[in-house]
């Protein structure tokens, strides 16, 4: 039997904040990128009916206990209710913490690359007479004619 090469999206940690009416859960998957370093959603106490939250990515908290720790003075200031319950479970803790020690680029976050300075950058090839291609286009919007 041959392994798939895509890595299943594993159920790595865990974490809930529940008040008298809701229960705030937030997971961390085994493909987790660091835009969408934590999923998660709501769920009703009464009815069981689920809402889906904005995903969020690693700089709203180090790990599970710190954002745990976000979301629920959050919930006792803005929501002015009680929190009664909080849970953090840590199914898969190698991969856990392989994903908190890396750095954003290891999770898909884009590298970006120093500035250039001005005397790097080779003159524009769409100049006209003396223009600059912005300056051109501020020239159309602005409804002038050329240098004056």
């Amino acid at each position: 039997m041959s392994r798939s090469k895509k890595a299943p999206n594993t159920l790595v940690a865990r974490a809930m904040v529940e008040h008298s009416a809701r229960r705030f859960v937030f997971e961390v998957h085994r493909t987790a990128t660091f835009a969408n370093f934590y999923t998660g959603y709501t769920e009703d106490l009464q009815t069981g009916e689920k809402r889906s939250v904005l995903p969020r990515n690693r700089t709203n908290a180090e790990n599970l206990d710190d954002l745990v720790r976000k979301i629920s003075s959050h919930i006792e200031k803005m929501l002015k209710r009680k929190v009664e319950r909080t849970e953090v479970q840590i199914f898969r803790k190698r991969i856990y913490a392989r994903l908190l020690k890396a750095s954003p680029d290891q999770l898909g976050l884009v590298k970006l690359h120093p500035f250039r300075s001005e005397s790097n950058w080779a003159p524009s090839h769409s100049s006209i007479s003396g223009y600059t291609s912005l300056q051109t286009k501020m020239d159309i919007l602005t409804g002038r004619r050329g240098r004056r």
